[in-house]
């Protein structure tokens, strides 16, 4: 697998942004990584970028502010992620 992998020349050009979602441990990540990587597209994953934001892991981070703050967390960078991908 080509982790981390971009190319600037993506194959396949997007309207929108895609996003893919499922149940912890699923694999939505790999999934979305691997068809990010295949397409040429950018990827980001929501649960490093919560992480990173709360400046601690998402364990963390619900048991020390509570279930509502990190969905909170989620939702408002899940607003911010489209705009700052860059194609």
């Amino acid at each position: 697998m080509t982790e981390g992998y971009y190319d600037p020349h993506p194959r396949y050009l997007l309207e929108r942004p895609l996003c893919v979602i499922g149940f912890m441990g699923a694999g939505a990540a790999r999934t979305a990584r691997a068809l990010a990587s295949r397409a040429g597209l950018p990827f980001q994953d929501l649960d490093r970028i919560v992480e990173h934001v709360a400046g601690m892991s998402r364990a963390r981070l619900m048991v020390s502010r509570g279930p509502e703050r990190l969905r909170d967390t989620e939702r408002e960078q899940l607003e911010r992620v489209p705009a700052s991908v860059t194609y």
